[in-house]
């Protein structure tokens, strides 16, 4: 892939769910935080997922309650019902992927992750084809290793990014803890790491092998200035970091 793609995702922090602030008008995922960023001139990372008509909404969590106050899940939500649910008692509602790309029209790069733990690739293949003809820059990322390697071997072109934190101990998402040891054979573009974990020999040994390494999700100056030498670029939230020129 060449070298000016990756050219966005080391010279434009990028802002964790837009450019946001729940206690405010303007929260995580919502059309207002994408303006914001968009103002700034910073990259937009946010999340995807399916309501129960197949259609891609941008929206973090699985369960309603923290970001609308009010009990469900958001895979049982109906279209219908996604226009009455206000984000953390802002006038601000949940948007589909396609009226978020509709308002970044390619202003910005857009950092996209699905939020998909299982062996279905009903997101994937949902969140490609709204992508479609779509001009802007962009990339995908997942914590799911199946869903890079699906997304890879669909669309060698596409950008695509493996998410990644450290787990203590065992259980069902113990492939989070084995995701940099198989990284290159899933055949991610860059890695997204845990920012409270670098620096990381693992994460050193990618970096000097050539493959980019954004830190998530950076939270303050001070944070900032720890990990800056450890990775390529951040997703922050909360402070207001400089752009770097290029």
């Amino acid at each position: 892939m060449a070298e000016h793609v990756f050219d966005w995702l080391h010279h434009k922090p990028i802002a964790h769910r837009g450019y946001h602030d729940n206690k405010l008008s303007v929260p995580e995922n919502s059309l207002a935080a994408f303006t914001a960023a968009i103002d700034a001139g910073y990259a937009i990372e946010l999340d995807v997922q399916l309501i129960k008509d197949g259609t891609v909404i941008v929206f973090h969590d699985q369960g309603l309650e923290r970001a609308c106050g009010r009990p469900g899940q958001v895979s049982n939500l109906s279209r219908e019902q996604l226009r009455v649910m206000r984000l953390f008692q802002s006038t601000e509602t949940i948007p589909t992927l396609t009226e978020v790309l509709a308002l970044v029209d390619g202003r910005v790069p857009l950092l996209i992750e699905l939020k998909n733990a299982t062996t279905s690739r009903e997101l994937e293949k949902a969140v490609l084809a709204v992508l479609g003809d779509y001009d802007g820059p962009f990339a995908l990322q997942s914590f799911n290793p199946l869903a890079v390697r699906w997304l890879k071997k669909q669309q060698p072109e596409l950008l695509v990014g493996q998410l990644v934190t450290v787990v203590d101990g065992g259980g069902p998402r113990q492939w989070i803890l084995n995701a940099l040891s198989f990284s290159r054979r899933r055949q991610p573009d860059f890695l997204a790491f845990d920012a409270t974990h670098l620096p990381h020999p693992k994460v050193a040994q990618y970096r000097e092998s050539g493959l980019p390494v954004l830190a998530w999700t950076v939270q303050s100056p001070a944070q900032y200035e720890a990990i800056a030498a450890h990775c390529d670029n951040i997703i922050f939230e909360g402070f207001v970091p400089e752009i770097a020129a290029g």
